[in-house]
């Protein structure tokens, strides 16, 4: 797959496999196996992501202060004519 097509992918994978809702906590693991690719391409794809301000990463913790999966933020803009 090429990089820009992973990206678009991922991204729209996301927001279909968890509802269209804009906050999502799938681990990094889940995605890999779920998307097909390794889980040092779902890292690299999310860090574009994040660059390209398309999506957020915010760490979320246990009641205990460890830390769980992140929560993804998803970024979209209704296009305006």
């Amino acid at each position: 797959m090429k990089r820009a097509f992973k990206d678009v992918w991922l991204y729209d994978w996301l927001r279909a496999r968890y509802g269209g809702l804009d906050a999502i906590f799938p681990g990094i693991d889940t995605i890999a196996e779920e998307f097909g690719v390794s889980r040092s391409t779902v890292e690299r794809t999310i860090r574009r992501l994040v660059a390209a301000k398309c999506m957020e990463v915010r760490p979320r913790y246990r009641d205990d202060g460890s830390q769980t999966t992140n929560l993804y933020v998803t970024k979209f803009d209704e296009p305006t004519d």
